[in-house]
């Protein structure tokens, strides 16, 4: 095998739809962060030139490091480091579409997440806004990219805090949560007991609790008699973890004894897309499920997804399952295949190799779905947006997070202009005409604040949404300068006075034609 073109410490590997690996992120012997993606194929290497992006992979929040990336179901590579979501296409020399930003929640490498149904992913615990070092988060989200452009919606919280948790997901389609603490890598509340989040009712339930803390470096993995292995964790640190413990879910019991378990005969496990084949079982089937095998590593498993399979029970004791359709959804490689009873007991797994070149005793085996292209997000969500400072005509100041504070709330002035990220907002189309403007640091929205429609209602940032009071039509104004009135007040943004003092706060006020002080340059 020839050697990459960089040598990577902590980079994500994962299997794309045509059975090549792609390797993102990591750093260099000298530290420094490895922005070119590499595709390896056949014994060789080669770089997608066109896929180094520093604000995907750079030192910000430690964003090279296990880059949480997947094949998506329309087959680009989504992923998310810190707060930045993008997709990542594979084609010839590569390139990446930056598609948004996460709510300061659950975020950076801290952070478990998991693909629990084709396209769509739980995130959970890590840092709330980008600071590793600080206290940890309890909240999770979900990012659903089956429509081509992600969609964040919040999720309810965990019971405690995890830095540095575990995601698995099961052979019912829930997902274990396990491990963490309150902070990076210290004994301090650390969460030995597990939880249990339902993709139905989007709710987690406390469950079992370890024997041991499970921090950095520790793993849990999904094994083929539905049980999960747990071990490892706390080194270098408070705790050298050389051990291990067999976590056994409740879909494993009846009452206090184990449930007896539906089986699985033998048969081609060589199987490949829209296969049908007959398999024997024993006792009764009422759900297949198809769960990729498992490679983790520091809260992160890069090869984990669920599958539903559709299936039909025949008179003679076999079942005819329908593997799945496209590598979009299931890329090739090894799968455990699960059969559960009515009673949600699942099987031993049977392992099965997935690979397009594979026909079944019982089907054809399809030819991979070639690379898409671009695919453009759907109106009228914010699209692109090029970053500028926002400079008030009448002061030459610059529009400022107050503090570069990362909280919801924080206030909006204006400062001299220092060309910290503070100052620097993504304008992002709404359509229309209209726009919204993102911090670049933060990664939060200018909002009014309370959605009032008052002359001198502040200016706020706050997690961006497609609120009215967040999106503001732009309008032309002197010397080349913009300005801009809110969607939900007809209300102009407009510095406090006029003002030219640094701290002034920025407001609403009824639009006055030629004020300098509602006119910005975009710079």
């Amino acid at each position: 095998t020839g050697y990459m073109a960089n040598a990577r410490w902590y980079p994500t590997l994962m299997t794309l739809p045509n059975g090549e690996t792609l390797v993102h992120g990591g750093v260099d012997q000298g530290h420094n962060p490895v922005g070119v993606p590499e595709i390896y194929n056949n014994g060789g290497w080669r770089s997608l030139w066109g896929a180094n992006n520093g604000e995907i992979t750079s030192n910000d929040e430690g964003k090279w490091f296990y880059p949480r990336d997947w094949v998506a179901p329309n087959g680009r590579v989504f992923g998310m480091t810190g707060n930045t979501m993008y997709f990542l296409d594979w084609g010839g020399d590569g390139g990446t579409q930056i598609a948004g930003y996460l709510p300061n929640k659950t975020r950076s490498h801290t952070s478990a997440a998991v693909m629990y149904q084709p396209g769509k992913i739980l995130q959970v615990g890590g840092s709330t806004n980008g600071d590793t070092q600080a206290e940890g988060s309890r909240q999770a989200i979900t990012v659903d990219v089956t429509s081509g452009w992600p969609q964040v919606q919040d999720v309810q919280d965990m019971g405690w805090r995890r830095v540095w948790p575990s995601a698995t997901v099961l052979p019912n389609g829930e997902v274990l949560v396990t491990g963490g603490s309150a902070f990076e890598n210290k004994n301090i509340d650390a969460a030995t007991t597990a939880e249990i989040w339902n993709p139905n009712t989007r709710q987690f339930r406390k469950v079992a609790a370890a024997q041991t803390p499970r921090m950095y470096h520790s793993v849990a993995l999904l094994l083929p008699d539905a049980s999960v292995m747990i071990g490892g964790g706390g080194a270098p640190g408070p705790l050298t973890n050389l051990n291990s413990e067999i976590y056994y879910p409740p879909y494993l019991f009846n009452g206090g004894e184990f449930a007896n378990r539906p089986t699985i005969g033998d048969f081609n496990v060589q199987q490949g897309y829209n296969n049908l084949q007959n398999i024997p079982f024993g006792g009764d089937v009422a759900r297949v499920t198809l769960v990729r095998n498992g490679a983790v590593t520091h809260s992160w498993d890069a090869g984990q997804r669920f599958n539903e399979l559709a299936f039909q029970v025949q008179g003679n004791g076999t079942v005819n399952v329908s593997f799945p359709n496209s590598p979009n959804i299931a890329p090739p490689g090894y799968y455990m295949l699960f059969f559960m009873n009515g009673a949600g007991v699942p099987s031993y797994a049977k392992i099965v190799h997935l690979d397009g070149g594979n026909g079944s005793n019982n089907g054809a085996g399809a030819a991979p779905a070639p690379n898409p292209g671009p695919v453009a997000p759907p109106a009228p969500g914010p699209i692109g947006g090029d970053v500028h400072s926002l400079i008030a005509r009448h002061s030459g100041k610059c529009i400022d997070v107050e503090a570069a504070s990362m909280d919801n709330g924080a206030r909006i002035q204006q400062y001299d202009c220092n060309g910290s990220d503070a100052q620097k907002f993504r304008i992002q189309d709404t359509g229309n005409g209209n726009v919204r403007f993102q911090n670049v640091k933060s990664g939060k929205c200018i909002d009014v604040d309370a959605w009032s429609q008052d002359n001198g209602a502040r200016l706020i940032q706050w997690d961006c949404s497609n609120g009215a009071n967040q999106s503001a039509h732009m309008e032309n104004g002197a010397d080349n300068s913009k300005r801009f009135k809110f969607n939900h007040s007809n209300k102009c943004m407009d510095v406090e006075g006029p003002n030219a003092n640094n701290n002034t706060t920025i407001h609403q006020w009824d639009c006055l034609a030629g004020a300098a002080n509602q006119e910005f340059w975009l710079n």
